[in-house]
């Protein structure tokens, strides 16, 4: 499973197994429900929701990873100058220096 991969990690959560699997220069987060058996195929379930496009590209950025072939720009890809902007606007918010 995923956690053969170097520097993977697998932790258990009240809602099933939480995945951090790093690949083709980027850190992937997996939810499983449960462990699958080792060998068995896995699927990906992605919501019909206002975020479904983003699902799909990580999910597909993913594959490519697991492919090695190269993935691309993150989906949520930002200037430093829009980052940087909504970090101080999520600050103003939560009323942190």
């Amino acid at each position: 499973m995923f956690t053969d991969l170097a520097g993977s990690e697998l932790r258990e959560a009240p809602d099933g197994w939480h995945v951090i699997v790093p690949l083709g220069g980027a850190k992937h987060g997996l939810w499983l429900r449960e462990l699958p058996p080792i060998g068995s195929m896995l699927a990906v379930d992605l919501p019909l929701d206002r975020n479904f496009d983003l699902r799909l590209r990580a999910a597909h950025r993913f594959w490519l990873a697991l492919e090695r072939r190269p993935v691309g720009s993150p989906p949520l890809a930002q200037s430093t100058g829009v980052r940087d902007r909504h970090i101080l606007a999520l600050r103003a918010v939560d009323g942190c220096p």
